[in-house]
């Protein structure tokens, strides 16, 4: 497998539209950005732009957000984390707090860290 050292630049229709670097110089840039703390925020650095949205735009819950946007069922984000669908559409739907250990299951369910999902 050949490692790529230089940025790769992909157009469309003959306009730059993605710069494609290796993981390391992306690294370094996002250290070094203006961020609050460096590399993180409250978000996270790996937070969808489509949760975000649905969270501040739409008024969704954040774990609501991620399983939408993860194409994931109530039904089965439910089942994975040991837990009623009644109770995670409750959760969903209201300004609930769920316990810490419900809130690491339903994260777990959906692959994804707690992080993304605590407030």
């Amino acid at each position: 497998m050949e490692t790529h050292t230089k940025t790769q630049i992909i157009k469309q229709n003959g306009v730059p539209a993605f710069a494609v670097l290796p993981w390391d110089e992306y690294q370094k840039i996002i250290k070094n950005s203006s961020r609050p703390n460096n590399n993180s925020n409250w978000w996270g650095d790996d937070t969808p732009h489509e949760v975000v949205v649905d969270v501040f735009s739409n008024n969704k819950s954040k774990i609501k957000a991620w399983r939408e946007f993860l194409h994931l069922t109530q039904q089965s984000v439910a089942d994975s984390a040991g837990i009623k669908q009644a109770s995670l559409a409750r959760i969903e739907n209201s300004n609930s707090k769920p316990h810490l250990d419900t809130l690491k299951k339903i994260a777990y369910a959906m692959g994804i860290s707690l992080s993304q999902l605590e407030e």
